[in-house]
């Protein structure tokens, strides 16, 4: 699938934001795609957040639902659906999707394609790979006789995990003033290291601190550990 490098938030603002009406061709549907532990849930529950802050829009409602067997139901009960942006979380840990991926989301997009802004998440490994846009264009999967935008969460590089560290674990006065390391952040970078490829997911970074408090040092490599 095409994809151009931008960052999400900024791809799901434009998309909230976007001034077209639901014209049931999927132009209102995202799909949000990555491997695991790369944020997805994370991301859909701040969106959510939002909604309960003054920097949604009044007049506008926000579900955000679990993809299961039973939740199309509740996605077609809900009233005012032109006014409401609904999250759905998880395709591939949908039971009524396995084995008939496609034709479930045919069903959601089918059940879905009245509301203002739609929001699905999954793994990338579960999205059929015969939904790439016919016409190749970037950031676009089709499925059936829709065609939606699409988000891939990437994976962090070095800079990016660097940034995160240094956010989580920030100097302290006194260590600025002398020009001092930080030790808290320089074991966890140890600690990082030692994960190899695994240190670029969002979700291991998210609970460096528990690895660290766990007793891990940096010193171990992957074969020892079960991440």
């Amino acid at each position: 699938m095409a994809q151009v490098r931008q960052p999400a938030f900024e791809v799901i603002d434009a998309f909230l934001k976007g001034d077209f009406a639901p014209l049931g061709d999927g132009r209102t549907q995202l799909f949000i795609l990555s491997d695991a532990g790369m944020g997805k849930t994370s991301l859909l529950m701040m969106i959510r957040l939002m909604h309960l802050t003054a920097f949604w829009p009044k007049g506008y409602d926000c579900r955000l639902l679990k993809l299961g067997s039973d939740t199309l139901e509740t996605v077609r009960a809900q009233p005012n659906q032109a006014r409401t942006v609904l999250l759905l979380d998880a395709l591939d840990e949908d039971p009524t999707a396995w084995s008939r991926i496609e034709g479930r989301l045919t069903e959601i997009l089918d059940a879905t394609r009245n509301y203002r802004r739609v929001i699905l998440s999954c793994r990338t490994q579960f999205f059929p790979e015969t939904a790439a846009d016919a016409f190749g264009r970037p950031g676009r999967v089709q499925v059936g006789g829709y065609t939606c935008p699409m988000v891939f969460l990437s994976l962090f590089d070095d800079d990016q995990v660097d940034a995160y560290l240094r956010r989580r674990f920030p100097d302290t006065l006194g260590q600025r003033l002398l020009a001092r390391d930080n030790p808290m952040r320089l074991r966890a970078a140890a600690v990082v290291r030692s994960m190899e490829s695994l240190r670029f997911r969002p979700l291991l970074l998210a609970h460096i601190q528990d690895i660290m408090e766990a007793g891990v040092t940096g010193t171990a490599t992957p074969s020892t550990r079960s991440w």
